[in-house]
């Protein structure tokens, strides 16, 4: 479950990958906006794995969090960590904006909103 998305994106950022034209690009700093890919990518399956929600799907359901919660630690940890100045603030401004995204995504999931009666309907009884 780990590998297949993270070993398609290595694939795509080394020199061994599809594209060699690359190579000279890895020495010269590539390496943060690699780590970056990785994060959204990670995100991305995360809210995926939301699925099992829908499915009641129990391991799906913990998974999902699991790994969001592990992608934004790597994110805090790892991926901010060389960034200064206004980037950091706009790194963590877009990281809070797709957290409410999640949030506001799992609660339609969680909690689906029921339908409204027809006021006709609950006159008549």
């Amino acid at each position: 479950m780990y590998a297949a998305p993270r070993n398609q994106e290595r694939h795509r950022w080394t020199a061994q990958g599809a594209y060699p034209e690359r190579a000279h690009r890895r020495r010269n700093g590539d390496a943060n906006a690699e780590q970056y890919t990785y994060s959204a990518i990670w995100l991305a399956f995360g809210v995926a794995l939301a699925a099992g929600i829908t499915l009641r799907s129990f391991p799906l359901r913990v998974a999902s969090p699991a790994v969001i919660v592990l992608t934004v630690l790597k994110v805090f940890l790892i991926d901010m960590s060389d960034l200064t100045g206004i980037y950091r603030a706009l790194s963590f401004l877009g990281l809070g904006a797709v957290l409410i995204g999640i949030g506001w995504f799992y609660q339609r999931l969680l909690f689906p909103r029921s339908p409204i009666p027809d006021e006709s309907s609950t006159a008549a009884t």
